[in-house]
């Protein structure tokens, strides 16, 4: 049983682990038509797609959330969002047998889902070096995948892993899946 985490951030990831903790797969998100190209597991029984707000951040003027960012970056985010859920419905698509599509947050807890945000389950700040040394340290076969062909960390794949490795840890926990 095959486990696909997908990231949903600038450029968007997916990853593949199996129920055991393994890597298996991983690649960025496609655009378009190349969304053909995705591997074709027949055994992938969760996707996990992180759940992004389609906004850059929220302050506080005379006690009211005002939201930050233009309108570009809002729409950006939720073009991202909806690829990957695109790529989380094809992959659904091929598997053989019963593929649940769940959205995770990364920090809070998805009142949709009921699932906790998968950064704080897996005891990550909001740092993405932590969350890539997490991943080159989970999953060492995966760890040239991680970086790009100048030495650059490509987070994005870092926390697809990570993603996936949440799914895995919480679909194993008793009553942990709602």
């Amino acid at each position: 049983m095959l486990i696909a985490g997908i990231d949903s951030g600038k450029k968007g990831a997916i990853g593949w682990i199996n129920d055991t903790g393994n890597f298996v797969f991983l690649c960025d998100i496609p655009n378009g038509i190349a969304f053909n190209s995705l591997p074709r597991y027949a055994d992938v029984a969760f996707v996990f797609v992180e759940k992004v707000t389609p906004f850059l951040g929220a302050k506080t003027n005379k006690g009211r959330r005002e939201l930050t960012g233009s309108p570009e970056s809002i729409m950006t985010m939720g073009r991202q969002y909806e690829r990957a859920m695109i790529a989380a419905q094809v992959i659904q698509k091929y598997s053989q047998i019963d593929c649940i599509i769940k959205e995770i947050n990364p920090r809070n807890k998805n009142k949709k889902t009921g699932l906790p945000g998968w950064k704080p389950f897996l005891g990550l700040k909001a740092d993405k070096d932590q969350a890539h040394w997490m991943a080159c340290n989970l999953f060492p076969a995966a760890k040239t995948l991680l970086y790009g062909p100048r030495g650059g960390k490509l987070y994005d794949r870092a926390e697809a892993l990570l993603i996936a490795e949440a799914g895995r840890l919480l679909t194993n926990q008793k009553g942990a899946m709602p």
